[in-house]
């Protein structure tokens, strides 16, 4: 699936449409014209103010959307600026607004900081490998390779390849070890490419209990030159008419949004985003069955 995850749109949605909510409950406190309201603001109020009402509420919408480092930081500034003024203007409209009101409003902001505070939704923010939505496409291919692994080098073939990454498979009479490290070789048109990288799973199909055919590799720190040639490897791949493969295509989003909802209903489930905990520096091993492997750097069935 190339989209964030649900609740992160979710949250982006409702902080654009804050401001809308905010004026209608002001102008309905008030007892005044939604519209009345908004005129006498345009009309009447100072810039600063009307950029805090209008403008952070969208801010803080494209930090949350925008999911990095930076735009955690931001988003947080502005619920706690905002936390400060809402203070404030209710010092001065108390005869409108009670302390209930402000009690309510600070109650939300406090929840949504708190949300953004959890670990499964703040790594999104702070790990870019958990950003699928972010991956380069992935090809299945069949290409002819050598890897080096405890410093001895075995026949093996590419079953599918990416700019983060690649599935490698060893022929049936091999049977390896499952492994951290590995040094990846192998020749595609007039790319050579030699590359290392590190395992993140293997798939295991009845072999003794630590070995393996089949390893989801990422690739490590590449020099400058074996970038160019990956992502040289990932464009001949799409003009070649290779169709890159997605993590999970089956769905349209309008589905898989009410699969989203029925499960944050009946069990609620979804409500924090589902990021794999597993992207580390340590390697992570999954012993799953042929033709039912369904991470990331899985082969297609």
């Amino acid at each position: 699936m190339r989209r964030r995850p649900w609740p992160i749109l979710v949250l982006s949605f409702i902080q654009v449409f804050a401001p809308v909510v905010s004026l209608c409950y002001s102008a309905w406190m008030a007892k005044i014209s939604p519209i009345l309201l908004f005129n006498g603001l345009v009309k009447y109020g100072s810039v600063q103010n009307n950029l805090e009402i209008f403008g952070l509420p969208v801010i803080a919408a494209l930090s949350i959307f925008a999911m990095k480092r930076w735009s955690y930081a931001i988003f947080l500034a502005i619920m706690f600026w905002n936390a400060y003024q809402n203070f404030f203007t209710w010092k001065e409209t108390q005869d409108v607004f009670g302390i209930a009101s402000l009690a309510a409003v600070q109650i939300m902001n406090l929840g949504l900081v708190t949300y953004f505070l959890i670990p499964a939704v703040r790594l999104g923010y702070f790990d870019s490998r958990l950003r699928w939505w972010e991956s380069s496409p992935r090809f299945d291919v069949k290409i002819g390779a050598s890897a080096k692994v405890h410093g001895s080098t075995y026949p093996c073939k590419i079953l599918d390849i990416s700019e983060g990454g690649f599935f490698v498979e060893f022929s049936s009479s091999k049977k390896i070890a499952q492994f951290k490290h590995i040094e990846i070789q192998f020749r595609f048109l007039n790319l050579v490419v030699s590359a290392p990288g590190h395992a993140v799973h293997a798939r295991q199909e009845g072999e003794k209990k630590g070995y393996a055919r089949g390893f989801g590799c990422q690739f490590g720190n590449l020099n400058t030159k074996t970038k160019a040639k990956i992502k040289k490897l990932s464009r001949a791949l799409q003009l070649l008419g290779f169709e890159p493969k997605l993590t999970d295509n089956r769905l349209t989003w309008k589905s898989d949004f009410k699969h989203w909802v029925r499960g944050v209903f009946s069990s609620g489930k979804g409500l924090v985003p589902n990021i794999p905990t597993h992207h580390s520096t340590d390697v992570v091993f999954r012993t799953v069955k042929k033709g039912t492997h369904t991470s990331h750097y899985r082969r297609a069935a």
